[in-house]
């Protein structure tokens, strides 16, 4: 086992002889060597005593490929970013957890492709090496749709996926606010149904979700500046055509009006701003798509610009709290040639933030 181990050493040794550096070939070397260890150490590794040997020396015989590899100028300097619009540079540098002149060999790429997407922001991650001095980082972040109210009136952004995003929304406070059970879940295939009326879209401001069913929606504004459209559990899309009818051809939402239920196929119910309001806002005539008696959640989306919550500090645009500062805003770009002042252990970040 002595006698294996030397001989890998002198392979080892010999793949980053500075000779063959100056021949430009240290990494079809390097692979070579990394693939000789490997057959050899298959090869003896048939049993668990054999194992049991074999692991101490793959592992020495690992470190001194690294060891060899830093001596002959396999280092790291930079980390190129491509793809960040939100995500800060000093998150980037602590989920990649390198320090200048850290061995290329002994950095994991897999592991820091985890710790990445493991930020809020980046849906998906890749990280190569670039020899000899450099790893590239390709980020894909997640797109927010629209702003979920949660139940204790904060807000969080959510993607198409229906994941939610945690940190600061104050840049999106124009997307629209969804709010309910499985909201956040079902937003994508609400705004999607909503595109199909291009002319109504714009102006939906809210829509609250009513037992994982069905939308109350909010146009033109919020709760009790807007006008609230019912819209019925089946049939969701053809109704929401029908009202679109009606605006273009009555100007319905222009209208003294409170409320519009469309949750019945045969007729139109509709409360003037002057009527009272019942005791149950929600409740309405049963109908093949409407369930009586359901609905009855008092849920009522908060304008984001001004929020209704007892903590002043909460969900103020103006008034982020450090957490959410930090998410949102994407930092300034910099020229590739000068980099970004942000750097963590001496390592600096290059490649400019783009806006979204």
């Amino acid at each position: 086992m002595r006698y294996l181990g030397d001989r890998l050493t002198d392979i080892i040794r010999h793949a980053f002889s500075p000779a063959l550096l100056r021949d430009k070939a240290p990494l079809i070397l390097a692979a070579i060597a990394v693939g000789s260890i490997g057959s050899l150490v298959t090869a003896v590794a048939r049993s668990p005593e054999a194992m049991a040997k074999v692991d101490p020396l793959w592992q020495t015989l690992h470190q001194r490929v690294i060891d060899y590899s830093a001596q002959a100028g396999l280092l790291l300097f930079d980390i190129t970013v491509s793809g960040r619009h939100y995500t800060q540079s000093e998150d980037v540098l602590e989920a990649v957890r390198i320090t200048q002149g850290q061995p290329m060999l002994a950095m994991d790429p897999e592991a820091i492709r985890q710790r990445l997407e493991s930020l809020p922001w980046i849906k998906h991650a890749s990280v190569e090496r670039l020899f000899p001095h450099e790893i590239r980082v390709t980020l894909i972040e997640r797109t927010p749709i629209a702003l979920w109210q949660s139940p204790n009136g904060s807000y969080h952004l959510v993607d198409p996926d229906g994941v939610v995003i945690e940190g600061g929304y104050s840049r999106f406070s124009h997307l629209p606010v969804v709010v309910g059970d499985g909201a956040p879940e079902a937003a994508s295939d609400l705004l999607a149904m909503l595109n199909t009326q291009p002319e109504l879209a714009p102006r939906i401001k809210a829509a609250v979700r009513f037992g994982a069913r069905r939308w109350d929606l909010w146009i033109d504004g919020f709760d009790p500046d807007g006008v609230q459209v019912r819209l019925p559990e089946l049939q969701a899309e053809e109704s929401l055509a029908r009202l679109a009818q009606l605006e273009r051809e009555q100007h319905i939402l222009g209208r003294d009006v409170s409320v519009i239920d469309l949750r019945l196929e045969d007729r139109l119910i509709v409360r003037k701003i002057t009527d009272p309001t019942p005791e149950n806002t929600d409740e309405g005539s049963p109908g093949k798509n409407t369930v009586p008696g359901k609905d009855k959640s008092q849920a009522r989306p908060i304008d984001p610009a001004r929020p209704k919550t007892n903590d002043p500090k909460a969900n103020d645009p103006g008034k982020s709290t450090e957490k959410d500062a930090r998410q949102p805003q994407p930092s300034p770009a910099k020229s590739p040639a000068t980099g970004n002042p942000d750097a963590k252990n001496g390592i600096h970040l290059r490649g400019p933030a783009q806006d979204a």
